[in-house]
């Protein structure tokens, strides 16, 4: 293994360790303390954590994905379209499908049900106040989303140790 080789190998495992990590202590550690937080002190955090968590999961997201499809091609088995089709190449593609799809679970579904979640009262209606309706109801679209994506990395590790210990 080159060194180059050694160097985009690293980058990849250090960003996903970063997208997978940051989104599984947001999720058993920082939601659970802000969900027992009464909403006048939960909601200036959250937003917040929100508008900074968004830009540390592009980053991190983006470099895994891009260091990802260094990897399996530019520097790894991937050099023709034919390697598409064999257990490495099968695998790698699905990886690749799922982290993009993962990208947009994190934006789209945890991030937007973050923002309601977290939304001030200016975003909340005509009345100015949320009901607790409401409220409950982003609560769970931001729980599930969340599982939905940490159940997808542990999907993607999985196919990960599967390219390095069984295909690689």
């Amino acid at each position: 293994m080159t060194t180059l080789t050694l160097i985009v190998q690293w980058c990849h495992i250090v960003a996903a360790l970063l997208w997978a990590g940051g989104a599984a202590t947001l999720d058993f550690v920082v939601t659970p303390i802000l969900d027992r937080l009464p909403d006048e002190q939960a909601r200036p955090v959250g937003s917040r954590l929100v508008g900074r968590a968004t830009v540390f999961f592009s980053v991190t997201a983006g470099a895994a994905i891009t260091f990802g499809v260094l990897r399996g091609t530019v520097f790894g088995p991937i050099r023709s379209v034919e390697a598409l089709g064999s257990p490495y190449g099968v695998t790698w593609c699905a990886a690749l499908v799922l982290a993009v799809a993962l990208a947009f679970v994190g934006t789209f579904g945890v991030g937007r049900a973050a923002e309601d979640f977290y939304a001030g009262p200016s975003r909340r209606g005509a009345s100015g106040r949320p009901s607790s309706m409401d409220r409950s109801v982003a609560q769970r679209r931001l729980r599930l989303w969340s599982r939905v994506q940490l159940v997808g990395f542990g999907v993607i590790l999985v196919g990960m140790v599967l390219m390095a210990e069984v295909f690689g």
